[in-house]
């Protein structure tokens, strides 16, 4: 046990996040959550309607997490036809302007779900 070392749990989000393995083991080792961050990645799998519940998980309001969640969504070939590229990103990649919009707010107080 590193008290310094901190935790990325990496979930998909179409998953249960509240059963996942990676949270059951995390908590194993940092049952406050105060060195976790969780990830979700695959929001493009997220089933209609489930959205809200992954929007109060992104905010901390189930399986509160002291350095807060990151959501992850990888390009499609639909979206990169329908934004094309307009910018580049921090990381020094192409960004469509839906992408280039998230960057400008940095940490964002409401989920980008729609991205």
């Amino acid at each position: 046990d590193r008290p310094s070392t901190i935790i990325l749990a990496i979930i998909q989000a179409c998953n249960d996040i509240e059963t996942s393995a990676a949270i059951k083991y995390a908590k194993m080792f940092d049952p406050d959550g105060e060195r976790t961050i969780g990830v979700l990645t695959k929001l493009d799998l997220v089933d209609r309607g489930a959205e809200q519940k992954l929007l109060e998980v992104f905010e901390n309001k189930h399986i509160p997490l002291k350095h807060g969640y990151l959501l992850v969504k990888c390009r499609v070939v639909s979206h990169i036809q329908h934004f094309g590229y307009a910018t580049t990103s921090p990381t020094g990649d192409v960004a469509s302007p839906a992408e280039d919009a998230t960057y400008a707010f940095g940490r964002c107080d409401h989920s980008p779900l729609e991205l």
